[in-house]
C-alpha cells in the first residue's frame, strides 16, 4: 500500500489504479481535457472530495471528509456534520 497517489507526472489511469491501494484518501484533484475522463475520474476514485481542472473547497454547505484511513470518520459542514453532533429527542408535555 502507498500513501498517497498525488503526483503531478501521475496519469489519469495510474491516479485511479493507485488510489485503490492507499490507506488515505481525502481528496483528489487532476487535471483533464475531456468531460468523460473527468466523470470516470470521478466515479473511479474513492475519495472524500474530487476536484477536476480547479481546487475548490466548497463552503460551510458543503460536506467534506476522507474515505478509508484518512480523516476522524465523519465529515466536516453540510447536513452530516450536523447530524453526527446532534440526537433526537422527542419530549412530551401536557399542559392542561
Amino acid at each position: 500500500m502507498v500513501d498517497d497517489p498525488q503526483d503531478p507526472g501521475t496519469t489519469m489511469g495510474s491516479l485511479i489504479e493507485e488510489s485503490a491501494l492507499t490507506r488515505v484518501s481525502g481528496y483528489v484533484d487532476d487535471a483533464v481535457s475531456d468531460i468523460d475522463d473527468a466523470l470516470r475520474l470521478a466515479r473511479s476514485v474513492r475519495a472524500g472530495a474530487i476536484s477536476v481542472n480547479s481546487y475548490s473547497e466548497g463552503d460551510i454547505t458543503t460536506p467534506f471528509g476522507g474515505y478509508k484511513q484518512s480523516g476522524f470518520g465523519g465529515r466536516d459542514n453540510g447536513l452530516e456534520a450536523f447530524a453526527q453532533y446532534t440526537e433526537t429527542k422527542t419530549i412530551f408535555i401536557n399542559l392542561h
